[in-house]
């Protein structure tokens, strides 16, 4: 088979080494060369640019959200500790100055984000603290720690950033002064990523073939090493109306916002 699949991530830069490994391996195991780029518009599926993607729950929301979406799940992460796909998702503070002119996570566009990418210290798995929410904003500044974090909008070094919201119970509880100086913005619903779909003009034979191989990505050691360093066990095959379901259930356990994910434009092969 002489063609090549087109992968484009929706995702933020932190996960560019895992969608890099995920596509390497769905070239080992199918044999076909694979081309990772950054997704610049979900219009890439529907025209062909595109045959397949890695997007976050809102993205894939967006697309659901659609008369006629271009794409169709394959398959979703299992993480570390959980026996599940369908793990109940974490809270997230979006966290603003108390006196901040921001009002709504549209005005978050023309703000300067603090994002942190290291471990929480909660019992829950670090995926849902440390990933940085992502957003269309004017400028991103990485901090070392959520607190680190907290302390750049304090001091004005940043606008906003996000939060683990058993975190930021433990600040409001350790240090009330601090948390006196903010505003809670928003609370975001943090679902499990990230997602893999496939675009309506793939062969359903390969798309098969992509699913089979992405489910036993956990079996090859180097990759299972990666996939655990993500905190990520393995992905599991999944439909649309698997995870249509399973928003409904986790809808209706917490009336909140979806997430969203910061981009930056990356055009590379895929290949490590």
């Amino acid at each position: 088979m002489n063609q090549t699949l087109i992968f484009a991530s929706f995702l933020a830069p932190t996960r560019y080494k895992m969608c890099l490994y995920m596509t390497e391996y769905v070239e080992r195991t199918l044999g076909i060369p694979t081309f990772l780029l950054n997704g610049e518009s979900f219009e890439d599926f529907a025209s062909g640019d595109a045959d397949a993607g890695l997007i976050s729950p809102l993205a894939y929301a967006q697309l659901l959200s659609e008369r006629a979406y271009p794409v169709e799940l394959l398959a979703v992460p299992v993480f570390q500790h959980t026996d599940e796909a369908n793990t109940p998702p974490g809270l997230v503070k979006i966290v603003v100055r108390k006196e901040s002119e921001l009002q709504s996570e549209s005005d978050l566009e023309r703000c300067t984000w603090a994002y942190h990418a290291s471990a929480t210290a909660v019992e829950e798995p670090p995926f849902y603290a440390r990933e940085p929410l992502a957003l269309h904003c004017r400028s991103m500044v990485e901090a070392t720690s959520p607190a680190q974090a907290l302390r750049m909008v304090l001091d004005g070094a940043a606008d906003a950033t996000a939060i683990d919201a058993r975190l930021f119970a433990l600040v409001n509880n350790n240090s009330p002064h601090m948390c006196n100086r903010l505003r809670v913005l928003n609370t975001c619903c943090r679902t499990p990523g990230p997602l893999v779909v496939v675009a309506s003009h793939v062969h359903p034979r390969l798309k098969l073939q992509i699913q089979e191989s992405l489910v036993s990505m956990h079996t090859h050691p180097l990759f299972a090493q990666q996939l655990h360093e993500r905190n990520i066990q393995r992905f599991v095959a999944a439909s649309d109306e698997y995870y249509q379901a399973l928003q409904t259930h986790c809808w209706k356990k917490e009336t909140v916002s979806a997430p969203i994910e910061p981009r930056v434009a990356l055009r590379v092969p895929a290949s490590i």
